[in-house]
C-alpha cells in the first residue's frame, strides 16, 4: 500500500453513508457513485492522504446506473495534471454504454491533462473479433486512449476473459495485475506513469485549518447518524473508540485534508536568486558613483554586462522549466516565444463541438480550390 496513490474500485456494493465509513488506512475517499434505484453495482477513488484532488462532479453526473457509473477525480502529481475516472457498467448494457462513454471522452480528452480510467467495462479485450470490443477498440483509438492490460482479469471453468482495465492517453507507462481472491475477478491492476523529469525536492504533509473547512468538519460531524458506534456493545469500549475514531478521521481528512508540501529544493534557485541581487545591488551602487565621479564608469560597464548575462542566464531557466514541465509543450514554447518578442495573444476560441468545427474546416479545403 505504501507505493500506491490512487485507489479505483468498481461494485463496491455500498451505500454513501457506508462508504464514507469504509476506511482504508492512509487515504481518504475522493468520489464515488452509489445506486438509489437498483443494488450493488457503484464506483469509487481513494486518494492517498497529502495528494491535492479535486472532484469532478461534471463527470459524475454523467452516470446512469448499470449503464455507467462514474467517480472522478483531478489530481497534480509532481507537474502533471491527471484527470482519473473509475468507471462500472453491467453486462448486456455495452451499446448504451459506448455511446455515453464517448460522452465523457470528448469532454476529459480535449485537454491537455494525462486521462486515466480504470474500471470493469464488462467488454472482453482478449476477443479481437467480438463486434463490442472492436467498436470500443475503434473509439479508444480515435481518442488517443491506450489499453494497458492484455492478460485475462477473470476465470471461470470455462472461460477466461479480460473485462478489467485501465485506459490512457499516454505512452510513457507501465502496468500490470495482481493475483487475489477478493472476488471473482481474479486480479488488481496497476498503473505506473514514468514521470520525465526527475523530481529532487524533498516534502512534508501539513493540515491547513480554516475557518471555513472547521465550519464543514461541524456540519458534517452533525450529519453522522453515529449508528455503527451505538451498534456496539457499550462493554466493548476500545471497539466504540475505535469506530468513533475511524469515523471522526474519514469526516476530517474529507473537510480538511492533509496538503503536500516542499521542503527543500529550492537551495540552488535561492542562492543563484541571492548572487542576482548582490550583483545588483553592487550596479546600483556604481551607477550612483559613476555619477559623481567618471573613473567609476569602465568599471561601472564590466558589472552591467555581468549583471545582464546573470539575468538572460535566470529567464532562461524559468522559461526552460515552464517547458520542461508542460503537459502541452509545443503551446507553451510558442506563448514563450510569444512572451520573449512582446506579440499579443490572438488565439481566439472556435465556437461548436470538436465534430462541427472539424466538419467547417473540411468544408473549407473542400470548397476554397473551387471558388477560386
Amino acid at each position: 500500500m505504501d507505493d500506491l496513490g490512487i485507489i479505483c474500485l468498481t461494485e463496491h456494493w455500498r451505500k454513501e453513508e457506508q462508504l464514507r465509513n469504509h476506511n482504508i488506512e492512509g487515504f481518504y475517499l475522493a468520489s464515488a457513485f452509489c445506486r438509489c434505484q437498483y443494488k450493488h453495482g457503484g464506483s469509487a477513488i481513494y486518494i492517498k492522504q497529502g495528494i491535492k484532488y479535486q472532484e469532478r462532479k461534471d463527470l459524475i453526473k454523467h452516470s446512469i446506473e448499470k449503464v455507467i457509473e462514474i467517480a472522478s477525480v483531478d489530481v497534480r502529481v509532481g507537474s502533471r495534471s491527471i484527470t482519473i475516472l473509475s468507471v462500472y457498467t453491467t453486462p448486456g448494457q455495452t451499446r448504451e454504454f459506448i455511446e455515453k462513454f464517448e460522452e465523457i471522452l470528448q469532454i476529459v480528452c480535449l485537454t491537455n491533462k494525462t486521462v486515466i480510467i480504470a474500471g470493469d467495462f464488462n467488454i472482453n479485450f482478449l476477443d479481437k473479433s467480438h463486434k463490442s470490443t472492436i467498436c470500443f477498440i475503434e473509439l479508444l483509438n480515435s481518442y488517443g486512449v491506450k489499453v494497458t492490460i492484455d492478460v485475462p482479469t477473470r476465470s471461470t471453468l470455462s472461460s477466461k476473459s479480460c473485462i478489467d482495465n485501465i485506459l490512457i492517453n499516454q505512452s510513457n507507462f507501465k502496468s500490470k495485475t495482481i493475483r487475489t481472491t477478493m472476488s471473482d475477478h481474479d486480479t488488481a491492476q496497476l498503473l505506473t506513469i514514468q514521470e520525465q523529469i526527475q523530481q529532487t525536492h524533498e516534502y512534508q504533509y501539513k493540515r491547513y485549518i480554516t475557518s471555513n473547512n472547521t465550519e464543514d468538519l461541524v456540519k458534517r460531524l452533525k450529519l453522522q447518524e453515529w449508528n455503527s458506534v451505538y451498534e456496539i456493545p457499550e462493554e466493548e469500549i476500545n471497539q466504540q473508540w475505535e469506530k468513533f475514531t475511524n469515523i471522526f478521521k474519514t469526516e476530517l481528512n474529507y473537510a480538511c485534508p492533509l496538503r503536500k508540501t516542499k521542503i527543500s529544493g529550492k537551495k540552488n534557485q535561492k542562492s543563484r536568486n541571492e548572487k542576482l541581487s548582490k550583483c545588483k545591488t553592487r550596479l546600483d551602487i556604481l551607477h550612483t558613483c559613476k555619477t559623481f565621479n567618471p573613473m567609476f564608469m569602465e568599471l561601472y560597464k564590466e558589472v552591467k554586462k555581468e549583471y545582464d548575462k546573470m539575468l538572460r542566464d535566470e529567464k532562461g531557466d524559468i522559461y526552460r522549466q515552464q517547458i520542461l514541465q508542460s503537459d502541452n509543450k509545443m503551446k507553451t514554447l510558442w506563448q514563450t516565444v510569444a512572451k520573449i518578442i512582446n506579440s499579443p495573444n490572438n488565439t481566439k476560441e472556435i465556437p461548436g463541438n470538436p465534430v462541427e468545427i472539424a466538419n467547417r474546416f473540411n468544408h473549407h479545403f473542400a470548397t476554397t480550390a473551387k471558388e477560386k
